[in-house]
C-alpha cells in the first residue's frame, strides 16, 4: 500500500508541474485581445512563414553600384578553377654504407737465422813471451817459423837484442770464419756455431752489441761446431689495405608532370580602379668624387727563414730532457735489465735498452701515438714496432715475436702492441726499447737515455 501513495503523489506533482508551465506564456502576449479568445502570442520582428502559405520567391538580384563611399563593388567569381595533382617526390638513389673490411690475418713467416757461408782466412797471430837466455833463432824455432820471418812481422833489427819478457808475434794461423748475410747479428750467429756471443765477440775485439754489416767477416773462436742455418717461424701482421672508394650514388630525376590545360578565364566585370596619387621622385644623388690613392714605396719582403742542418740542432742538456718527457712514458714490459743505454767499449753503443721476459710476454705501447712502421725486415732487431708521438717523441719495440698493430694505427697508451720474443737473431727472448727525441720537424730525432723520463721502479 505505501508504493501506491507514492505514486498517487508523483503523478500529482508532474501534473502540477504540467500546468505551470502552461499557465506561463513562452512569449510575450499581446494587450488588448479579445475577450475569450485566450493569450495572444506577439508576433516576432523577423519574417515567419504560416503552415498553409506558399514560399515567397526569391527575390531578383540587383546589379550593385559603387556607394559613394568609394568602396569598390564586389566582383563576380571567374568560374571554376580546375585541379592538377601535385607531382611526386623526387626519388632518390638509397644511401648505404660498405661494410668495414675484416681485419687483416696475421702472416706466419719462415725466417732463416744465420745463412750465411763458412770461409778460411788468417786467424790470430801466435805469442810467445821470450825466456832468459833465448836469442831469436831459439824462439824462431819454438814458433815453427825463421829468424828473417819474425824479424819482419816484429820490426826487428840486428843484432836481434831480445830481453826477458818481451812478446814476440809468430805468424797468423788458418782460422775459419763466418761471412755476415743481411739481417744476421751475434747471437744468431753464436746460436749455429755453438759458442757463447762474448767469445765471438772476444776473437773479433768488438762488443756484444756492436752492429755487423752484410759481407762482414767474424772470426769463429776455437772449439765451435757449425749446426748450419736454423729456421725460426715468426707471425706478423700485414699492413691494411685502404679501403675502396664508394662510388657516388646517380640521382634519379622525378618524371616530369604531365602538363595541365590552362583554365579558360571568363570575363569578369570591369571594375574601376581608384587613381592612386603619384609620389614625387627623389632627385639622383650627386656623385661622390672617387679619392685618389696615395701610392705606397714598396718594402722589400723579410728573407725566408733558414734551415737548421741537423749537426746545428739545439744540444739539450739531461735535466732538460728529463723535464720535457716527465710523466709521458712508461714501462713497455717489466723484466730483467740486461743491457743499459750508452757506450760499450771499442767504439760501440747501445741506444736503448734490452729488457728479458718471457717468450710471449706482452709489450705494451709507451705512450699514445701512431704507428710510423710495423714489419720484421729491420737487420739485427727482427720484428720491430715505432711509434710516433707528440712533441717530437718517438719510441722503438725490437726483437718482438709478433706485431699486433699496423701502420698508421692510432694506439693508446698500454695497448698491446706485440709480443716479447728473440727475433733478429738474439739468443733469449728480449725487447729492445729506444726513446727518441727531436725539438723541431727540421732535425732528426737522435736518442736519449730512456731511463730519464721513464719512472723509477
Amino acid at each position: 500500500m505505501t508504493h501506491l501513495y507514492f505514486r498517487t503523489a508523483l503523478v500529482a506533482l508532474i501534473a502540477g508541474m504540467a500546468a505551470g508551465c502552461a499557465s506561463t506564456p513562452a512569449y510575450p502576449t499581446v494587450e488588448g485581445a479579445a475577450p475569450g479568445t485566450g493569450p495572444q502570442l506577439a508576433r516576432p520582428a523577423y519574417p515567419v512563414q504560416a503552415p498553409d502559405e506558399e514560399p515567397a520567391p526569391a527575390p531578383q538580384a540587383r546589379p550593385s553600384t559603387p556607394v559613394a563611399s568609394g568602396v569598390l563593388p564586389p566582383v563576380r567569381s571567374a568560374g571554376p578553377v580546375e585541379t592538377a595533382p601535385l607531382p611526386p617526390p623526387p626519388m632518390r638513389a638509397p644511401q648505404y654504407a660498405p661494410p668495414p673490411p675484416p681485419p687483416p690475418e696475421p702472416i706466419t713467416k719462415v725466417v732463416i737465422l744465420a745463412p750465411g757461408k763458412v770461409v778460411d782466412v788468417d786467424g790470430r797471430p801466435r805469442t810467445f813471451t821470450v825466456k832468459s837466455g833465448q836469442g831469436l833463432d831459439a824462439v824462431a824455432r819454438e814458433m815453427g817459423s825463421s829468424r828473417a820471418e819474425l824479424a819482419k812481422i816484429n820490426d826487428l833489427a840486428e843484432p836481434y837484442r831480445l830481453k826477458p819478457g818481451q812478446v814476440l808475434k809468430g805468424p797468423a794461423s788458418r782460422a775459419k770464419a763466418y761471412v755476415v748475410a743481411s739481417g744476421d747479428n751475434l747471437y744468431a750467429i753464436a746460436r749455429r756455431f755453438n759458442v757463447t756471443v762474448a767469445a765471438l765477440a772476444d776473437e773479433n775485439s768488438m762488443e756484444i752489441e756492436a752492429p755487423i754489416h752484410p759481407n762482414q767477416q767474424l772470426r769463429l773462436p776455437a772449439g765451435y761446431k757449425d749446426d748450419g742455418p736454423t729456421r725460426k717461424t715468426i707471425t706478423v701482421m700485414p699492413e691494411a689495405q685502404p679501403p675502396a672508394p664508394v662510388p657516388a650514388p646517380t640521382p634519379v630525376r622525378a618524371p616530369e608532370p604531365a602538363p595541365q590545360p590552362a583554365p579558360r578565364a571568363e570575363q569578369a566585370a570591369p571594375v574601376r580602379a581608384q587613381p592612386v596619387p603619384a609620389k614625387p621622385v627623389p632627385a639622383p644623388p650627386k656623385p661622390t668624387p672617387t679619392p685618389v690613392p696615395t701610392p705606397i714605396s714598396p718594402k722589400p719582403l723579410p728573407p725566408a727563414p733558414e734551415l737548421v742542418p741537423d749537426d746545428r740542432a739545439p744540444v739539450l742538456s739531461d735535466d732538460q730532457i728529463a723535464a720535457l718527457g716527465r710523466g709521458k712514458f712508461q714501462w713497455p714490459v717489466e723484466g730483467q735489465m740486461l743491457s743499459s743505454y750508452g757506450p760499450k767499449g771499442g767504439g760501440q753503443r747501445n741506444d736503448g735498452l734490452n729488457i728479458a721476459a718471457t717468450a710471449g710476454t706482452p709489450v705494451r705501447a709507451a705512450s699514445a701515438g701512431k704507428v710510423v712502421y710495423s714489419g720484421g725486415d729491420v737487420p739485427g732487431f727482427g720484428v720491430t714496432v715505432l711509434i710516433q708521438h707528440d712533441d717530437g717523441w718517438v719510441t722503438v719495440y725490437g726483437h718482438l715475436a709478433r706485431a699486433d698493430v699496423r701502420m698508421q694505427q692510432q694506439v693508446t697508451e698500454g695497448q698491446q702492441i706485440g709480443q716479447v720474443g728473440s727475433s733478429g737473431g738474439v739468443s733469449q727472448p728480449q725487447l729492445h726499447f729506444e726513446i727518441r727525441y727531436s725539438p723541431s720537424p727540421k732535425f732528426k730525432a737522435k736518442a736519449i737515455d730512456p731511463a730519464l723520463v721513464l719512472p723509477r721502479r
